[in-house]
């Protein structure tokens, strides 16, 4: 075999590929088969698939793309202070403890209303405190490794449709 059918093999293999990838990119982002979550969307948009000179690659850069991916095998308790610089000028902190702060609360589609939580002092501050002291247990979903296992079964078709469009290599095939 000549120098110039090896490199239109292995072209055709690495464009196989990429389509292969672009295959299992599209099966990963299939809302009826509920591969990607669509809770907001945002891991769904977060989705990029690139060509690689050798390849393709697959990323979900969402912050959290991985734990939906594989989960959280356990509980995870918080460790470590959190310090809270209100707007008042004080400063509150938390040991082994998160705090998600919710300022207002719509009421309507026209009016908000400022929320008020009083402090051990009996003081109102402005808006709510929600301490978790532990990030919960969750299973993965799998989304991209169930669309790779399907979208692999169809890799040796890709391949081929890509040799087959070679004039040399037909002659081979």
């Amino acid at each position: 075999m000549n120098r110039q059918i090896r490199d239109q093999i292995l072209n055709s293999i690495i464009r196989g590929v990429q389509r292969n990838g672009d295959r299992i990119f599209s099966i990963s982002q299939d809302t009826a088969s509920c591969f990607v979550p669509r809770d907001s969307g945002m891991l769904a948009h977060s989705g990029v698939p690139n060509k690689l000179v050798n390849g393709f690659e697959i990323s979900y850069n969402a912050p959290y793309a991985l734990v939906v991916e594989v989960g959280i095998p356990r509980d995870i308790p918080i460790t470590g202070t959190q310090i809270i610089h209100m707007k008042n000028g004080k400063t509150r902190t938390l040991h082994n403890k998160r705090v998600i702060f919710i300022r207002r609360k719509r009421l309507s589609k026209f009016s908000w209303v400022d929320l008020f939580r009083t402090d051990s002092k009996g003081k109102k501050q402005n808006g709510i405190f929600v301490t978790i002291d532990k990030i919960k247990a969750r299973p993965g979903q799998y989304y991209l490794r169930r669309a790779c296992s399907e979208g692999l079964n169809h890799l040796v078709d890709d391949i081929i449709v890509e040799l087959k469009r070679e004039r040399n290599i037909k002659k081979i095939i």
